[in-house]
């Protein structure tokens, strides 16, 4: 058991866990990523094939934001004999922990596919949940220290958002403006505009 599991919790594992969502949190991303682009080119449906963008997008650029933040941290697993960072000497797979890479990918999943549906009150009471049980398995299995799946989850929203950004262009960004010696900054987030913030 690694340091941080001993000093919060002894965390039970879950067989069920371990053989059903731990799967989902990234093959299942993967999985609804293409099914949802091979159900809008069936449907010929433009909207659903924007979101099945994003969620590529959003699959993308979370497993390559964890692959490379493991490359540079290179953090021993709990199981490891040696606790530590930037162990670059190790094997990757026993120096791989931070972040968790199926927590990224399944809170970046969750957060693009509730984003891409606001008018959906019941799909983050899903779609978040679900994240949130591959994240305790990582930890429960003893595969990752509780900061490598919160690392991995804030890293995962953050990709989530990004990935839809094309998508809602004009209800995500910011927009700049200028005039006779003046220069402003005007922000949007989903659909919420901000006070303009003026400098002369």
């Amino acid at each position: 058991m690694g340091l941080e599991q001993s000093l919060v919790f002894d965390p039970a594992p879950s067989p069920f866990l371990e053989q059903w969502v731990e799967p989902l949190a990234v093959k299942g991303s993967f999985a609804l990523a293409g099914g949802w682009w091979v159900w809008a080119k069936v449907d010929k449906d433009a909207d659903r094939l924007g979101v099945a963008q994003a969620l590529i997008r959003s699959v993308a650029y979370s497993t390559a934001g964890s692959i490379a933040l493991k490359a540079v941290f290179r953090r021993t697993r709990p199981a490891a004999e040696s606790q530590g960072w930037f162990e670059y000497g190790l094997d990757w797979e026993d120096s791989d922990a931070f972040p968790s890479g199926h927590a990224t990918v399944a809170v970046s999943t969750a957060t693009t596919l509730v984003y891409s549906y606001p008018d959906e009150d019941w799909l983050p009471w899903v779609a978040f949940p679900l994240a949130g049980m591959a994240c305790w398995e990582r930890i429960a299995s003893e595969k990752h220290h509780p900061t490598d799946v919160v690392a991995g989850a804030l890293l995962g929203y953050t990709t989530g958002v990004l990935a839809l950004r094309p998508l809602h262009w004009e209800r995500w960004g910011v927009q700049t403006y200028f005039g006779p010696g003046t220069l402003g900054v005007v922000w949007n987030l989903d659909g919420k505009t901000s006070p303009a913030s003026t400098w002369r």
